[in-house]
């Protein structure tokens, strides 16, 4: 081979190997990016990767107000910061039947209904009571505050409005059916569904009613309230969107909805738990977003929402978080414990507090609250209860609160 020739194989061969590397970088970098596209779940935590700047974090915590899920749009999450190491009993307090709901808490004070027909105000600081007030039937209702006045509803059919200083009743409205769910509090009027199939709009300080919506299956959900709109789920009906002010219906949509249970609302977009789903809603159209569905045959919990993530519980005791805008995967974990029965609620509904997302857990196992790191999912600290905790805590003036169905309120810091 003369040198010409040797020149000519030499500069072939470069740019041979140079078209080789470049195709192997190309593949390469094609299957990184199909890996990604495709990452199956598996049992351990996914590191999370959350937004954080000022610019692209959509969904901060709303301030607290005090009513069911901390606010009228029901995120679930508190702008309080609860305890993120072991913590400590401040004070337990034990009522004769089981308490219902999840606790509410307002100048000091923590008021919840019980089984037993009452609504108890405690101390948040001591943990002692200050009054009690009885109703006709069991309490299912978690209380609303709002301009020193409780609302709560009871199974005897009646919302009430209390004083919440002294227990003193000031009105109460009557409906043709149980009062399961919560009152929610926004521009001076009262949200609440009622057993007879009506949605009711009333006065906070009269109680007299400004509009009601009926044809309802029934009443019993929990309404949330956000930009001048009521959503409100029918049964396995569908879910609809009224107009605060009037009632009237400005969409709906067909669908499985758990008529007992509320929606998040943030942003613009509806977060509802639809038997195994998690489903994103346009809060203006009605219109699906996205959807995500959990492990197989598990039913999914209402969410909670905040800083652009959606975090939801199910039944199988999966601990899911998602993003808010894509509904894809960020990470997941599972709480220790079993279901003892099908309809056993394992674990609650999240609650999300300074970078903290609390939930309790119902299992043969455990009947443990847990606080979970809300970045990766990991455990930071977990409490022993008497019984199983199937409501959402609260969490307020670093203190979380929350009820086991042995009858006990428990105030940890």
């Amino acid at each position: 081979m003369n040198r010409k020739d040797r020149f000519r194989f030499t500069k072939s061969s470069v740019l041979l190997l140079g078209a080789l590397l470049f195709i192997a970088v190309v593949i390469s970098f094609s299957c990184d990016q199909k890996t990604d596209e495709t990452m199956i779940p598996t049992e351990e935590v996914k590191e999370a990767t959350i937004p954080q700047t000022e610019t692209s974090v959509p969904g901060k915590p709303q301030p607290y107000f005090p009513m069911f899920r901390g606010n009228p749009a029901h995120t679930g999450a508190y702008d309080e910061a609860g305890p993120k190491t072991s913590p400590e009993l401040l004070w337990k307090f034990k009522v004769p039947a089981v308490i219902l709901g999840s606790p509410t808490i307002a100048d000091g004070i923590v008021y919840v209904g019980s089984f037993d027909m009452h609504v108890y105000a405690i101390d948040a600081a001591t943990g002692v009571e200050k009054w009690r007030f009885k109703t006709g039937n069991w309490v299912e209702s978690s209380p609303a505050v709002a301009d020193g006045i409780v609302y709560v509803g009871s199974n005897d059919n009646h919302l009430y409005a209390l004083d919440s200083a002294t227990g003193i009743e000031r009105w109460r409205f009557k409906t043709g059916g149980f009062v399961v769910s919560s009152p929610t509090v926004e521009g001076g009027v009262v949200y609440i569904g009622g057993g007879d199939g009506n949605i009711y709009a009333l006065d906070s300080v009269t109680g007299r009613e400004k509009w009601r919506f009926g044809g309802l299956e029934n009443g019993f959900a929990t309404v949330s309230v956000a930009d001048d709109t009521v959503y409100v789920c029918d049964e396995e009906v569908g879910l609809y969107a009224l107009d605060a002010v009037t009632g009237e219906k400005k969409w709906f949509i067909d669908g499985y909805f758990n008529e007992l249970t509320s929606m998040a609302v943030l942003d613009g977009v509806v977060f509802k738990e639809a038997g195994w789903y998690i489903i994103a809603i346009d809060a203006a159209t009605g219109k699906e977003k996205w959807r995500f569905k959990g492990e197989a045959e598990k039913k999914s919990k209402p969410p909670a929402v905040t800083h652009g993530v959606v975090y939801a519980t199910y039944t199988d005791s999966y601990v899911y978080a998602l993003d808010a805008v894509t509904g894809i995967e960020i990470w997941h974990t599972r709480i220790p414990g079993r279901r003892k029965y099908i309809y056993d609620f394992n674990p609650t509904s999240p609650t999300v507090a300074d970078g903290i997302i609390y939930v309790g857990s119902v299992g043969i196992e455990n009947n443990n609250l847990y606080a979970l790191d809300a970045l990766t999912g990991v455990e930071k600290w977990n409490f022993r209860a008497a019984e199983r905790i199937d409501y959402a805590p609260t969490v307020v003036d670093g203190v979380v609160y929350f009820s086991d169905m042995a009858g006990y309120l428990y105030a940890l810091h």
